[in-house]
């Protein structure tokens, strides 16, 4: 027995809906920018707090014994690790708000394109911007040229990653010589170096993570064509292909 119901005399397209979807478009397209204007200012003004205290340590390092130099180093770095963990909500929403453009932008090129194009779907308009954007954009093509620049769209997170991961190096690096040059006690100096890798090895690790979750061509491209195919088998099971 076939599942196949039809539902085409039922179904007619929907002004509203249609600027319902497109304005949902804009506010997500609105949303990602100001949530990377939001990402920048937090983790520029971290930024500025960990080098105003190695400021402070540079300026009474004659003052400072290598203890305090070991807070004052901890301290630094912990500023810029955490300007790295804040990221990672931020790119979780960034990343999201690409998917959800995806999946609207493919209900509409089918819906409200391919299958009024089709006379599956009543309507006395055609809407085809989707449609011919998914054409000529270059998230959906296949042009090595093109993904070569996609990938540096919407990568203020990864880069505001890897810049806090050279300060964080930066800073160990510093404060190994403020710290070590005089104490030369084996063990503290290599428990120091193995916490600064391990530190590191995870600011990497985060860095790929961000990169991933906010990369277009990872989160649009992927997400248009799965709609797509899951909207064509929606169509069929309604009876309208």
């Amino acid at each position: 027995m076939s599942n196949v119901i039809n539902y085409s005399h039922k179904f007619s397209i929907s002004d509203s809906e249609y600027v319902s979807l497109r304005n949902e478009l804009i506010q997500r397209i609105l949303l990602i920018n100001s949530q990377a204007t939001n990402a920048i200012t937090i983790v520029l003004t971290m930024w500025a707090a960990g080098l105003g205290l190695f400021g402070i340590q540079v300026a009474n390092l004659d003052n400072l014994n290598a203890m305090h130099n070991l807070i004052m180093c901890f301290g630094e770095v912990g500023v810029f690790f955490c300007a790295l963990l804040i990221l990672i909500p931020l790119a979780l929403k960034s990343g999201e708000n690409l998917k959800q453009q995806a999946a609207i932008s493919a209900y509409i090129g089918y819906f409200y394109y391919e299958l009024i194009k089709e006379n599956k779907i009543k309507s006395s308009i055609i809407y085809p911007w989707e449609y011919v954007s998914e054409l000529t954009n270059e998230i959906y093509n296949n042009k090595k040229k093109d993904k070569s620049v996609l990938t540096m769209i919407n990568s203020e997170y990864p880069i505001l990653g890897l810049v806090s991961l050279i300060f964080t190096l930066v800073l160990t690096f510093a404060n190994y010589c403020f710290i070590f040059e005089s104490h030369k006690d084996v063990g503290i100096t290599t428990l120091f170096i193995l916490l600064m890798i391990l530190i590191g090895i995870i600011e990497i690790l985060i860095i790929i993570f961000l990169y991933k979750k906010t990369n277009i061509l990872m989160n649009m491209t992927p997400i248009l064509a799965a709609k797509s195919k899951s909207y064509v088998k929606i169509a069929k099971d309604m009876g309208w292909l």
